[in-house]
């Protein structure tokens, strides 16, 4: 007969337990995790590629249709401000904020436009690469500097600029190029622009007209190719005498001053409120009254004057 089986001791439970990995079994497992790593990043990054390039042209979409879009130069009529083959960035948004004011360089499309019929796939390169600054095409879209403003009248005489007869001074341009005399009165909601190449630039003085206001597509603020001319293009200083043109009464900044008194936060309309409330002086004039802190003043003030219009008695200072 068999005995009944001896439980097994502390030490023998001990070693049938399995205890914690060695070092040189994480090494070994490590190892291996480092050689299916490569391989399943690839296959990561092929999976979710496609999803990258959707949400990458989506962006471009959206930042190329209401934020900056970037233009190719076709054309020498901005030389040498910009040459050809310079391509700049052109911020859309800010002629939502302001008017288009004199100086800047701006990008609009052609205001007597020819209708061209593209076929789909010719349509979708087109808009690549407008929106990339690669289109070519002279007479869709011009980039020229905003001269006149609505209801000013523009002369041109021997090359030289007056604004309501008074003259711009242009430090921009070099040497004056005498040019054909021209005169214009900007109709109200369009802009008077003109290239910088006087000589040879298709501007307002010629077959585009006065730009309307709604072909605007938006300020070019930077040049970014070639590397050698990367820099931002600023609005040049014209004087104190031009300085109040943007709020011209008619003007397209004319609503301008209301508008950002509307919008100033509850704080600023309290704190100008409090400033131009009339003083307590104020209120008591106001009423035939005098303040009590002026009665006293007065009255001493009426006393020195009947001593002093007393005859003067010996021993008196004279």
């Amino acid at each position: 007969m068999e005995g009944p089986t001896p439980e097994p001791s502390e030490r023998d439970r001990e070693d049938k337990e399995p205890g914690p990995p060695s070092e040189t079994g994480r090494e070994q497992e490590a190892a291996r995790g480092r050689t299916r790593d490569p391989m399943k990043a690839v296959l990561g990054f092929f999976r979710e590629l496609p999803g990258l390039l959707l949400l990458a042209f989506i962006l471009a979409l959206l930042i190329k249709t209401f934020l900056i879009q970037a233009f190719y130069i076709p054309s020498g009529s901005m030389e040498h401000t910009l040459d050809v083959g310079d391509r700049v960035l052109v911020n859309k948004v800010v002629y939502h904020i302001h008017p288009p004011r004199r100086g800047d360089i701006i990008v609009f499309s052609d205001p007597h436009p020819i209708v061209q019929h593209r076929s789909p796939l010719s349509a979708v390169v087109h808009w690549l690469t407008d929106g990339l600054g690669i289109s070519r095409d002279p007479n869709k879209d011009f980039i020229k500097r905003v001269i006149g403003l609505p209801g000013e009248t523009v002369e041109v005489t021997h090359g030289i600029v007056f604004i309501d007869g008074k003259r711009l001074s242009e430090h921009y341009l070099g040497p004056v190029i005498s040019t054909a005399d021209f005169t214009d009165t900007v109709p109200r909601d369009r802009l008077f622009v003109m290239g910088d190449n006087r000589g040879d630039s298709n501007d307002s003085r010629g077959t585009l007209g006065d730009i309307p206001l709604d072909k605007v597509i938006g300020r070019a603020f930077v040049t970014i190719w070639p590397p050698s001319r990367i820099g931002l293009l600023r609005r040049p200083d014209y004087g104190a005498k031009f300085a109040s043109a943007r709020g011209k009464p008619g003007g397209p900044a004319a609503s301008l001053p209301i508008l950002t008194v509307a919008a100033a936060p509850p704080s600023v309309k309290r704190r100008t409120a409090r400033r131009r409330a009339p003083s307590r002086a104020d209120r008591t004039a106001r009423h035939g009254r005098t303040p009590r802190r002026l009665r006293g003043s007065r009255c001493r003030l009426a006393h020195r004057t009947v001593v002093s219009s007393t005859p003067a008695t010996r021993g008196s200072p004279r």
